[in-house]
This record gives C-alpha cells, sequence and structure tokens, in this order.
C-alpha cells in the first residue's frame, strides 16, 4: 500500500514576506505549479500558483518590491490530506474537489504537498 507520505515533495515554501522574484525562483526550484507560504511563525498561509505570478506581472506590480502577502487573498486551490492515506485516496480527493496538489499534514503540521504529477509518476514505477 502506497501512503501520500512516500509520494509527497517537501521542503519547497516561501515566507509570506518574500518578493515575487524570490517566491518565483523558488517556484522554479521545485518544478511544480505552486509552492506553499508560510507565515511569520511558520504556519501555514495557503498555496502560492504561478498563475499569482503572472497575474502579478500582468498587473505591472514591480517584481521585486510586491511581496507574497499582497497575493495571497483568493489564491490558488489546494486541500488537505494526511499522511497515512493511500494513493488511491488522494487521488479521489483529488478527482472530488478538482485540485491537482493536496498539502500533506500530519496531525495538524504541514509537512509536504502532493501533485497529480507525483501520484502518476508513482503509478509508473
Amino acid at each position: 500500500m502506497v501512503l501520500t507520505r512516500d509520494l509527497m515533495m517537501t521542503g519547497y515554501s516561501v515566507g509570506v514576506a518574500a518578493t515575487v522574484v524570490e517566491a518565483a525562483r523558488r517556484l522554479y526550484a521545485s518544478a511544480t505549479d505552486a509552492i506553499a507560504v508560510r507565515g511569520d511563525h511558520n504556519d501555514l498561509l495557503g498555496m502560492l500558483h504561478c498563475r499569482d505570478i503572472l497575474a502579478s506581472v500582468a498587473r505591472d506590480d514591480d517584481p521585486r518590491q510586491t511581496t507574497i502577502d499582497s497575493l495571497l487573498p483568493g489564491s490558488g486551490s489546494s486541500a488537505p490530506i494526511s499522511v497515512e492515506a493511500t494513493r488511491e485516496q488522494a487521488m479521489l480527493s483529488m478527482t472530488t474537489l478538482k485540485v491537482d496538489q493536496l498539502l500533506v499534514f500530519d496531525d495538524d503540521d504541514w509537512v509536504g504537498t502532493l501533485t497529480q504529477a507525483d501520484v502518476v509518476q508513482s503509478m509508473r514505477a
């Protein structure tokens, strides 16, 4: 049985005070379409998506001055799942909720992100 803890990505997050440029670099390094945003107390505030960065640039926001906190309201769509959930439960959640990624939690602690690509890749192995 394959669990989300076996498939998830860890370590890709950005602080809420980061600039759009800093977030774009972290997002690029993660090779995904979204990255977790953490608050001042390391709490999970939400997800920043590529489209959020594109929208900021399209509005002519200065990416070296604009911070992530100004992009967060209403940003992106994702949903939580337990590290103990199976791959099949993750696929069902993504399909039912119409999201392309899940935020993986161990009890109340965010520990990683699981994307559709992670699930598909695991099925090929």
